[in-house]
């Protein structure tokens, strides 16, 4: 009964010292770190004045004028996304390389891309709207080409293009049906 007693009593002054430790770190406003000299120092965080100057300096050195946004990951990926079936498809067994190969490249010239050194996927540069269009169908497509060397040879190219789904097109789907 004793024992029981002196374990209540150590596990409520454990818990009380963890939750004291837990307040003193939440109020420091710090962490503490090893500074090179077998000492461990409190890093204050940076105050926001500071932290804006910092980020407004980054900016600065890369040439941008303001913090990116991101991107819509799902039509930046699908290009890589496309490399990596091609790429599969050349890993895997060579008697199932010719079935595999016709459905990852859509029929394309088998040779060219079996001889080809590289594959390299370019996504559309253009991202602005033309406001003097009079429908969506009319889109301009521009590729940077510049990371290709001189020496390169372009054997074949293939224009591939992915639509967002949207709601309206859902909402017709349904009604055709």
């Amino acid at each position: 009964m004793e024992a029981n007693r002196h374990l209540t009593v150590f596990l409520f002054a454990l818990s009380v010292f963890v939750r004291l430790c837990s307040v003193i770190s939440a109020l420091s406003g710090g962490f503490y770190a090893d500074n090179g000299r077998e000492q461990s120092i409190l890093y204050e965080p940076l105050k926001e004045e500071i932290k804006q100057e910092l980020e407004e300096e980054i900016l600065h050195l890369l040439g941008l004028e303001h913090r990116p946004k991101p991107r819509n990951h799902d039509i930046y990926s699908s290009a890589p996304k496309y490399l990596l079936d091609v790429y599969k498809t050349l890993q895997e067994d060579k008697a199932v390389l010719h079935e595999n190969l016709a459905a990852a490249t859509r029929n394309r010239s088998h040779g060219a891309l079996k001889d080809s050194d590289f594959i390299v996927s370019f996504v559309n540069k253009v991202h602005h709207q033309y406001p003097h269009l009079r429908h969506e169908r009319n889109r301009r497509f521009w590729f940077s080409m510049t990371e290709m060397s001189l020496e390169e040879e372009v054997v074949g190219a293939e224009l591939r293009i992915y639509r967002n789904f949207t709601e309206n097109r859902l909402r017709r789907r349904h009604n055709k049906q």
